[in-house]
């Protein structure tokens, strides 16, 4: 329906989109039932064409690139692609590599008869050192690694929005660090015998418990992971459901 319009003699428009096989390639018919205010029922058809989807044949694009601040990026370097993509074109134009986030790198693929279609690739800019996201603890210090099942994982960052009146301050009384700091409701933590200082393995990253998190946390299975960048906070990297692991 994206860009169907129609004036006020018609009612409703529907579109039934399940007579099209989107798994066939070429050109298919899809049929708009319009009902005009006066009841009388009519039928407008259009075709559609469906093409390859370009992005099965680049190859480098999997997971997400890691870069540190002000280092430089070639965001063609471990990019291939096969015969059916005649060109790919990089656009870099949102990436700041003098700031610590996650960016979108978009490509675009142009195939043999030059139609063209944009593929996204995430890039992390991380501190290099003690603060940054490479800064993680290895899994294998530690002796016992306990399930704690499927968690849904947040962020949130040191707003008023995020944080109420407690701005700068952790349940804890540690500081706020990104990639280290994890909150976890204080009912969670009774619940499972977790501390602060306990160490969580959250998609691959270790974490330190050391923030209750908002009362909306209550008793779930819930991680929120103390980020500083916007960007960050409402990205798929931290908005999903992952598996939780204690470390001891």
């Amino acid at each position: 329906m994206v860009g169907v319009t129609w004036d006020d003699t018609v009612g409703t428009v529907l579109c039934d989109t399940t007579k099209i096989d989107w798994s066939k390639l070429g050109t298919q018919e899809l049929t708009y039932t319009i009902a005009d205010m006066d009841q009388t029922i009519h039928y407008e058809t259009i075709e559609v064409t469906i093409y390859e989807n370009l992005e099965y044949y680049l190859y480098g694009m999997e997971g997400e690139k890691k870069i540190t601040v002000n280092s430089s990026f070639d965001p063609m370097e471990g990019i291939s692609y096969g015969d059916k993509i005649a060109s790919v074109t990089a656009d870099t134009s949102a990436l700041d590599l003098t700031k610590q986030g996650e960016y979108p790198v978009s490509y675009e693929l142009k195939d043999q008869s030059g139609r063209s279609q944009i593929a996204v690739r995430r890039v992390r800019v991380a501190a290099e050192g003690a603060d940054g996201w490479d800064n993680s603890d290895n899994p294998g210090n530690y002796s016992t690694v306990i399930d704690l099942g499927v968690w849904r994982l947040t962020a949130y960052m040191d707003t008023p929005e995020d944080q109420g009146p407690y701005v700068g301050q952790t349940a804890s009384g540690a500081p706020l660090v990104p990639g280290r700091t994890v909150a976890v409701s204080a009912a969670t933590c009774d619940r499972l015998n977790l501390h602060f200082g306990d160490k969580l393995l959250i998609d691959g990253h270790v974490y330190t418990l050391e923030d209750h998190g908002g009362y909306a946390m209550n008793n779930q299975d819930w991680a929120d992971i103390f980020v500083d960048n916007p960007i960050d906070e409402f990205s798929e990297r931290f908005n999903h459901y992952t598996e939780v692991y204690l470390l001891r």
